[in-house]
């Protein structure tokens, strides 16, 4: 996909600028949609799963 590409490619900028990403929008995106693009942003997808409850 390309978009997914793209979103990569923004993710790791980000991510070299040492910055924190607390939460993505998707403009004109609903739920029920925006699931399906996040999933394919590996870095979205790596922390969402690297994430732990607290105990």
């Amino acid at each position: 996909m390309e978009y997914g590409r793209n979103f990569n490619a923004l993710v790791k900028s980000t991510e070299a600028q040492n910055a924190r990403i607390n939460y993505s929008v998707f403009e004109g995106g609903s739920h029920m949609y925006t699931w399906s693009v996040a999933y394919t942003i590996e870095g979205i997808r790596d922390w969402l799963f690297s994430q732990t409850k607290a105990e």
